[in-house]
């Protein structure tokens, strides 16, 4: 039987033997019942509807609660935006609003802008809002020495050397083609002479530059799950198993611990990721702290406060229609 038909007899036999009140009663009881019984089954339905592993389904519903994961999954069926990062502030890109997240950042809900002469004249480049934001935190005054540990394909580096007027940001990647890409970009970009690129692995960060003075400032945007990316990466999602979550974890405090190495006296490094799971995001924050006393942890502030959470920038992709993203920010003692 049909659960609205059921409703409706039983309306009609509260109705007989008690009344119009009683039978209001009752359909008000059982409606309510049978919508928070659609709200549990939904989770169910979701693999299905959004095409989501329920690998994930399962994380995001133990980290988020059922309503705020299906907000998730719905913003993740929308487009991308496209979102660029202004260098030449005085140039008007028809089609383009002001970023609710970045100073220097423009939105579109749709355009390639990618070959217009502007792109190629390195008046803008295309960054998402949300890691715009990574730069800013490493207070930068313009003579500082950067270390970005792992740079490619160079967005926050290029944005990073906007900051420095006598400083210097070395940049390593463990691939070839991959600092090219950063190469590139800062060519395009006018800041190729604040950049230098090497070829390192960031867990080894400490043995490569050893014998080179310590950095006043250190970059980790560490290579992590990128769920935060599916809306515009959406094959990201079936390419994952349990393990890879603690495996990157470990990864990523590797590098921090080695890239800590190299940080002066006082110094800051910032941590950033693309991703939405605590394992690589708050417990890797933890972790760190936990296994390194000569640093504590700088609580991070922003006008919009709700992507402010325990001292970080947490994003998920509902919340402005951006990637999800990630910032912590410390300071050597």
């Amino acid at each position: 039987v049909p659960t609205s038909a059921a409703v409706d007899e039983a309306v009609k036999i509260a109705k007989r033997k008690d009344g119009q009140q009683a039978g209001k009663f009752v359909n008000a009881v059982l409606r309510h019942f049978m919508r928070s019984e659609r709200k549990n089954e939904e989770p169910k339905t979701w693999e299905i509807k959004y095409s989501m592993p329920k690998l994930l389904l399962d994380k995001m519903v133990r980290q988020f609660g059922g309503k705020r994961t299906g907000q998730i999954l719905e913003s993740l069926e929308k487009p991308s935006k496209a979102s660029l990062r202004m260098i030449d502030p005085n140039v008007i890109l028809p089609g383009t609003s002001a970023s609710k997240l970045s100073p220097v950042g423009r939105v579109a809900e749709h355009g390639h802008f990618s070959h217009t002469p502007e792109f190629m004249e390195g008046k803008f480049t295309i960054q998402d809002e949300t890691s715009q934001l990574v730069a800013p935190q490493l207070e930068l005054r313009g003579s500082e020495r950067v270390l970005d540990a792992c740079a490619a394909p160079g967005g926050k580096t290029t944005h990073i050397a906007q900051y420095l007027d006598t400083g210097h940001v070395v940049a390593c990647d463990l691939y070839d083609h991959k600092l090219k890409l950063i190469e590139d970009n800062a060519e395009r970009q006018g800041v190729w002479e604040k950049i230098t690129t090497v070829k390192a692995d960031a867990t080894q960060i400490a043995e490569r530059f050893a014998d080179d003075a310590d950095f006043d400032r250190i970059l980790v945007d560490a290579p992590c799950s990128g769920i935060g990316l599916i809306r515009r990466k959406p094959d990201i999602r079936y390419r994952k198993e349990s393990s890879d979550f603690l495996n990157l974890q470990e990864i990523q405090l590797k590098i921090l611990d080695s890239a800590s190495k190299k940080l002066k006296k006082n110094g800051i490094m910032v941590y950033s990721t693309c991703t939405i799971f605590d394992e690589e995001n708050f417990e890797v924050v933890k972790k760190f702290l936990e296994a390194h006393p000569e640093f504590e942890q700088v609580e991070i502030s922003h006008e919009k406060e709700d992507i402010i959470k325990e001292g970080c920038i947490f994003i998920t992709p509902e919340m402005y229609h951006t990637d999800g993203f990630f910032i912590a920010k410390f300071r050597k003692l």
